[in-house]
């Protein structure tokens, strides 16, 4: 089975509306969008994109969830998980020193 499925919105005027959103950037704004259409979780970590997925009724979780869970269900190891992190912060990801022990400290838990 799919875990993920890459998709584009079909709601073009939904899409537009969370595009008004200040400071939305346009893939968190299809991320929204499609979670929306298929009355799914969306994974965005931007706090603007959260904001917004509230004033939606939008479901969320952050990709730290995403990594949880398939730490929990043995789909990745933790060990892997914790290379994602570090390589998604290479990357450019940000995350507070706090969240980075949190994150760890739920990983180990996992």
């Amino acid at each position: 089975s799919k875990v993920f499925q890459v998709v584009e919105p079909k709601d073009k005027e939904s899409l537009l509306r969370l595009l008004r959103t200040r400071e939305l950037h346009v893939t968190d704004a299809e991320v929204l969008a499609v979670a929306r259409e298929l009355d799914g979780l969306a994974v965005v970590d931007d706090e603007v994109a959260r904001k917004t997925a509230k004033v939606y009724g939008i479901a969320y979780v952050g990709t730290s969830y995403v990594l949880v869970r398939a730490v929990s269900e043995g789909i990745i190891t933790r060990d892997r998980a914790r290379q994602v992190v570090n390589e998604m912060i290479s990357a450019g990801w940000r995350c507070s020193i706090e969240s980075y022990a949190k994150i760890m400290e739920v990983l180990e838990k996992a």
